[in-house]
């Protein structure tokens, strides 16, 4: 993740961008059941087929943030990952719970309240997502 003013001058226009910034402590994840967590809690599997989640630890209540993630597997056809962020506390570990504000990676689909709903680029295998949060204007940005 890339905090502070990097992300904002990099992504203030809206075209994707490589940053680079401070990087935020403790942005390790934390899961639900049916999620394995390795790579010093920076690398989440599912290993279910059911819902589950990974949270990160930190959480962001002012500024402009950029988080990145990769996609390292996922079937072709079967892309069941979602990308997003959530209200904590969490009352449902489900992309389409009433905390969360998701894109599902094989229809592109927007989830939660306020999204602008619609599908949008699908995700795939070796895509890298960011998301950009402007707490101040309480905008979410998707870069794929």
């Amino acid at each position: 993740p890339v905090a502070g003013p990097a992300a904002e001058a990099e992504f203030a226009s809206g075209e994707s961008a490589t940053v680079s910034g401070e990087v935020v402590s403790g942005a390790v994840f934390e899961a639900s059941s049916g999620v394995s967590i390795s790579n010093g809690g920076k690398t989440c599997s599912s290993t279910a087929s059911g819902n589950s989640m990974a949270i990160m630890r930190s959480g962001f209540s002012s500024g402009v943030h950029l988080v990145e993630f990769v996609l390292d597997e996922d079937k072709m056809g079967d892309e069941c990952a979602c990308f997003g962020v959530v209200t904590k506390p969490v009352s449902s570990y489900d992309y389409n719970g009433p905390s969360a504000r998701m894109i599902r990676a094989y229809n592109g689909q927007l989830y939660g309240s306020n999204s602008r709903g619609g599908s949008r680029t699908k995700i795939h295998k070796g895509d890298t997502i960011g998301l950009e949060i402007d707490m101040a204007a309480g905008v979410l940005r998707l870069f794929v």
